[in-house]
């Protein structure tokens, strides 16, 4: 830096000119006094995105100064590269009293090309006046992250010829093919191919629809109906749980007291109970306009049931009972508040007083 210094002293003492601006402002008749400002670019070319770092350094060989150099207040451009950065200024003295102050910029440019840094200022104020200096314009090359268009390679014979004529010599696209017709036997194989395949789509229709009407044969469990379901949905439930015996283990008795209770609350409400939960069987209950107290005994009943088929719940014997017995409690009360109407409409029936006249036919 010192040998850099010499060199400016130098230069500007012998009246070479050299990249660096110096500008002063002094009183009339007195020396003037060298203020040296540079911008130096970390490097002249970037791609596009990149960064690049620009340093200005002014340097002051007159003395004291009343304060420190004033660099410009960085907006967010400088010319047309983004300013990313303004480091805070370095202020440095050399052996030889010359004061140093440097900054440092980071710069970007978005766009490829040429991008040029305008003049700035930098002021120094004096103990008696103030001091300017102006840097040049200094540049920066963007480069672009697309690759170059490939160059042509056509004949080189033709570079000189004019486009219309190059446009000339290109031959036409071709148009579809012709289209091939069948000829007789062809179209009759095909005729003869369609045919027999709507009546081989008849045949099997039919076959399907034979065998779909055939009466299932008597030993055929999935088309023999349930004899309990010709019984009442009551007597249906009396029969299932008769044949459920208390002593035996309590996972099977169990399932079948549940499936019991389900398939007459299914056949009883109208819905699908045995694959409904135990929740929507409830809702069921509720749209049904049953008690409360149907409910209640109805969930629990089922509940209990459930704790016993899937976590395994240890029961004696005497509550299997109960619970048995409990069942068609609750299925007679379900049966006495769905039908109340038909009751009181036969009680009413039986009440009322007969005519004179009828009671004469009597006797």
């Amino acid at each position: 830096m010192r040998f850099v210094a010499s060199v400016l002293a130098l230069a500007m003492a012998s009246g070479i000119p050299t990249g660096i601006a110096t500008a002063q402002e002094t009183p009339s008749g007195d020396e003037a006094l060298p203020l040296l400002v540079d911008v130096e670019l970390s490097t002249d070319e970037i791609t596009v995105g990149d960064r690049v770092e620009a340093t200005l350094t002014v340097v002051w060989m007159g003395g004291d100064t009343a304060e420190p150099a004033r660099f410009p207040t960085w907006q967010e451009t400088w010319g047309r590269a983004e300013v990313l950065q303004s480091d805070a200024v370095v202020e440095t003295d050399d052996a030889s009293g010359r004061r140093i102050w440097r900054q440092k910029v980071t710069l970007t440019a978005f766009r490829p090309g040429e991008v040029e840094l305008p003049s700035v200022t930098v002021v120094l104020p004096l103990t008696d006046r103030t001091v300017e200096a102006t840097t040049e314009p200094t540049r920066f090359t963007v480069g672009s992250v697309l690759p170059e268009p490939a160059e042509p390679t056509g004949d080189p014979s033709q570079a000189g010829q004019p486009a219309q004529q190059l446009q000339a010599e290109i031959p036409e696209p071709k148009g579809p093919a012709a289209t091939v017709g069948l000829d007789r036997e062809q179209q009759n194989f095909f005729w003869s191919a369609g045919v027999l395949t709507a009546l081989l789509a008849v045949c099997l229709f039919w076959a399907a629809d034979a065998v779909a009407k055939q009466p299932a044969p008597a030993g055929d469990p999935a088309r023999q109906v349930d004899p309990l379901r010709l019984l009442s949905p009551l007597d249906e439930l009396k029969e299932r749980l008769a044949r459920l015996d208390p002593v035996s283990a309590a996972e099977p008795l169990h399932t079948g007291l549940s499936f019991a209770m389900r398939t007459y609350l299914g056949r009883r409400l109208r819905f699908r109970a045995v694959e409904s939960t135990t929740t929507e069987i409830q809702r069921a209950l509720r749209r049904a306009a049953l008690s409360a107290d149907v409910h209640h005994r109805v969930i629990r009943l089922l509940r209990d049931a459930d704790a016993v088929k899937f976590a395994r719940a240890e029961v004696d014997r005497d509550v299997a009972g109960r619970r048995l017995a409990e069942a068609g409690d609750v299925a007679r009360q379900i049966e006495h508040e769905m039908a109340p109407t038909v009751r009181l409409e036969a009680d009413a029936v039986e009440t009322t007083p007969q005519a004179p006249a009828d009671r004469t036919r009597a006797a």
